[in-house]
């Protein structure tokens, strides 16, 4: 069997679809059981801008079918203009959805992205002899791109033939100008959210050798539904015999690492380096994003470049977009995470209630 799979069953309002490496499950994505408890990130929609409200550094806005959202920063739009927004990120629990007008087209391939010009290739595509083919197919589409628009070539275009994105090129640019022709008069959505079936095909990058198993029950034959649900705990066993809590808060994610019955130094920094080593999964599979505050067992000061390097790889591992933000004055970690999908206690509580 190879080492990574992708399971996908049906579940809910759509499916449930598991990213799984050496038998450990390492992403997950779940529609929710009804269509009206759906996401919205991902999609492009109009939004009706409502009276300025002081020293709240934005406006709220109003979407499709009278939900509430949140236009961040200062902005030359005037009271109850209709305007195009993009939905990157989940809403936090009570509050508005947030919004922005720096819109993104997404395909697995290319990003486009009006409002900032130029054309820029993945890092993670090394290859000169590759970057120059597509640099070179895609300066001849450039001349097609409205003005101020760019795009953005993914890591996944690496090993695709340039047709590919030649055509999600002309797609995305169709989907632009459908919205550059519309009359902005009431807000209306454009682009809906995926299904989390064409979301982790558009988004995963699958390691080789893979396979993709779609099949009823899948998920039992697999094991998948027992690991989920130590997803759904807050207690995260370690192989040393300590252990992490991770508990969503209103204000941030707090994350609690614990020795357990070893309490000398060295199992303190173990368990520490083990807790960095495991985290990104965990804030991965859970769907946990906004501040995370780290608390560690005992840590020496002259032991933090060990916990921070240990943290980058396993993101990197991961491929978690997680910025370190820094170490406060009690000794704790401070993480910033973008909230890019449902968390799993969202998607699975009615589940998980039955």
């Amino acid at each position: 069997m190879n080492n990574f799979i992708i399971l996908i069953e049906e579940y809910g309002s759509g499916h449930v679809v598991a990213s799984v490496e050496k038998g450990k499950i390492i992403d997950l994505l779940v529609d929710p059981l009804h269509e009206n408890h759906v996401s919205m990130i991902g999609s492009i929609m109009s939004a009706k801008l409502n009276n300025p409200v002081k020293g709240i550094n934005g406006s709220f806005v109003t979407l499709p079918e009278g939900k509430r959202g949140f236009l961040k920063g200062t902005h030359k739009l005037a009271p109850h203009s209709v305007v195009p927004v993009y939905v990157g990120t989940n809403a936090e629990r009570h509050k508005a959805q947030p919004v922005t007008t720096k819109l993104i087209f997404k395909g697995r391939y290319i990003i486009l992205t009006p409002g900032s010009a130029g054309i820029n290739i993945s890092r993670k595509i090394k290859s000169d002899v590759i970057r120059k083919n597509i640099l070179d197919e895609l300066l001849m589409l450039k001349k097609d791109l409205p003005s101020g628009c760019g795009l953005i070539v993914r890591s996944q275009a690496q090993g695709t033939d340039i047709s590919n994105l030649v055509q999600e090129v002309e797609e995305k640019l169709n989907q632009y100008h459908e919205i550059l022709s519309d009359d902005l008069l009431e807000p209306r959505v454009f682009i809906a959210p995926l299904k989390v079936r064409e979301l982790a095909m558009l988004e995963w990058v699958f390691s080789e050798p893979h396979s993709v198993i779609e099949e009823l029950s899948c998920f039992d034959k697999f094991g998948i539904w027992e690991q989920i649900s130590e997803f759904q705990s807050s207690r995260v066993n370690l192989e040393n015999g300590g252990f992490l809590m991770i508990e969503p808060t209103s204000a941030f994610v707090a994350v609690d690492i614990n020795t357990g019955s070893d309490v000398t130094y060295s199992g303190a920094l173990k368990t520490n380096l083990l807790g960095m080593k495991e985290l990104p999964r965990q804030l991965t599979v859970r769907g946990l994003g906004g501040k995370i505050v780290v608390e560690f067992a005992p840590l020496s000061k002259k032991d933090r470049p060990k916990i921070e390097s240990q943290l980058r790889k396993a993101l990197d591992r991961a491929r978690t977009e997680c910025i370190i933000v820094g170490w406060t004055s009690l000794g704790n970690l401070e993480l910033q995470k973008k909230r890019e999908k449902q968390p799993i206690s969202e998607t699975l509580k009615e589940r998980s209630l039955n």
